[in-house]
């Protein structure tokens, strides 16, 4: 029995004295400080976070620890019972605790209590993984991992202001308010970098935002970035595979790093070695041609969603060209598909035959590969 199972085994009966429960769900994001040997950290993070999953991890005299699964398990914080009551509501579990009341809008794939412990084990997996990224003797390769590990594991960053600029705000009288700034956009109800398991809170409108207990803390990520820790890892896992099978990333990287995954019981990782190729444009991509710079216009390679409106999941994810990536744009390949048939229906006669028995060629091996597969 895993430790969070434990946690509802021990404290179910005590919380239901007071009508709450072992999983809870949080009513607004509140900065905390989270527990230290010494006390309290000094500064605050988001450890409340609107409409998140906590897990008690203990609780006596009158006080209750709790931690988020949007937090690692190191991050906890106290609250009393009251305060329990009044920023947290009971979590309800069906029989294979999954939790059935989180909000859709911000949960729009089922969480199961177990995603706690997916959790806990994506960071080893991370951990591992940095630590032989720090042993790497390929400057190159190392240069690749940590340039784009951040960006498998978090998501995209936004505008935001500190904690406590952001709390001075929210306690300022009618009077301090009038000397700051006051422009509709001064705060952003999305995070800057944070996991991909926080709530999704771009279907919020700003009024909608501005006008709950949350304002004018951050409430959530994007719906394109979300991942639960469980699916995470297969992404990550994937995202590596993808990236050590690069044309001139030598083999010997990946034993190194099958050796990992094998500690997490995911084995056969690399028995398709062959060479990963841009799902845009079908070509393959050269670690040796590598060039990277956060918000550069000319990135090597980039992560591409096959799906931009979709999740961050095995099969909308993969690394291509950036030039790639920045062609699509924010459209779905079927979209750029429906865009050529359009142009070709069209404008028949503006296009070269031979560009149009080249479409028609693959039309026909396409349509036979959807036989072969149907067989």
């Amino acid at each position: 029995m895993n430790r969070y199972l434990k946690f509802l085994q021990e404290f179910s009966p005590l919380l239901a004295q007071i009508n709450m429960a072992t999983i809870v769900i949080a009513k607004r994001t509140l900065p905390r400080h989270y527990i230290t040997k010494k006390g309290e950290s000094k500064l605050k993070e988001y450890l409340q976070i609107f409409g998140a999953p906590l897990i008690v991890t203990n609780f006596e005299n009158d006080m209750v620890t709790l931690n988020s699964l949007t937090s690692c398990f190191g991050r906890k914080f106290k609250v009393s019972k009251e305060e329990l009551k009044a920023e947290f509501y009971p979590a309800e579990l069906d029989k294979d605790n999954y939790i059935i009341n989180l909000d859709p809008k911000k949960y729009q794939k089922p969480v199961n209590v177990a995603e706690f412990h997916s959790r806990d084990l994506l960071s080893n997996i991370k951990n591992d993984i940095e630590d032989w990224i720090r042993n790497l003797d390929n400057p190159l390769l190392q240069k690749i991992f940590n340039d784009k590990l951040f960006q498998m594991v978090q998501t995209q960053g936004a505008p935001f202001k500190p904690i406590p600029e952001l709390e001075k705000f929210k306690n300022a009288s009618t009077q301090e308010l009038q000397g700051m700034s006051q422009h509709k956009r001064y705060k952003t109800q999305i995070y800057n970098r944070n996991c991909r398991y926080c709530p999704v809170a771009d279907h919020f409108s700003w009024d909608e935002y501005y006008q709950c207990g949350s304002y004018p803390f951050p409430i959530g990520i994007r719906a394109k970035d979300f991942c639960l820790p469980s699916e995470m890892q297969k992404v990550l896992i994937e995202m590596i595979r993808q990236i050590l099978t690069f044309k001139n990333v030598d083999e010997k990287y990946r034993q190194q790093m099958q050796d990992i995954f094998s500690k997490y019981n995911t084995e056969n990782v690399f028995s398709d070695s062959s060479c990963h190729c841009c799902k845009y444009c079908g070509f393959e991509i050269d670690m040796n041609a590598y060039s990277s710079k956060y918000k550069s216009e000319d990135n090597y390679i980039e992560i591409c969603h096959r799906d931009p409106n979709s999740y961050f999941c095995v099969k909308n994810m993969y690394w291509g060209h950036g030039e790639c990536n920045r062609r699509q744009g924010g459209y779905t390949e079927t979209e750029r598909i429906q865009d050529a048939l359009g142009l070709i229906n069209f404008n028949p006669t503006d296009y070269p035959p031979d560009l149009l028995k080249q479409l028609r060629d693959s039309c026909d091996a396409a349509i036979a590969a959807h036989s072969t597969q149907g067989s």
